[in-house]
């Protein structure tokens, strides 16, 4: 029976190791196709993902910097974020990678989830800035 592929699935073949497999986002493992040189050991590794791929499990898409900006302004916790990102060495390291790099922070990102429930954010204004974009 053809196993459905989720929208995790290309993450977990990259994180696998697994590059060049042509497949259908949404599809099936039947529109699969391994690359032609794929070795034995590369053919278990794809099988192995394959059977533990869950099709239902969300990805963890990006949010971008500004939406970030806007959804805390938003719930009245900017200025307080701001604060708090400062407030030891630590956090004000990962507040600079988040902005030197100008990369989105994944919605369930353990130092921005942590952030957020330090601020004293609600699980609403948790839900709510960490929705999709």
């Amino acid at each position: 029976m053809p196993k459905q592929l989720g929208e995790t699935f290309a993450d977990e073949l990259v994180a696998a190791g697994l590059r060049g497999i042509s497949f259908i986002p949404g599809g099936t493992d039947v529109d699969v196709v391994l690359p032609g040189d794929y070795t034995s050991a590369q053919k278990a590794s794809y099988q192995a993902v394959l059977a533990a791929h869950d099709a239902t499990k969300k990805a963890n898409k990006l949010i971008p910097l500004v939406v970030v900006k806007d959804r805390l302004q938003d719930a009245g916790l900017l200025d307080n974020f701001m604060n708090l990102m400062f407030a030891t060495p630590a956090r004000r390291n990962i507040f600079l990678k988040w902005i030197m790099a100008q990369r989105p922070i994944p919605q369930q990102d353990p130092d921005f989830l942590a952030i957020l429930t330090a601020l004293g954010a609600t699980a609403a204004q948790i839900t709510a800035i960490t929705a999709d974009p």
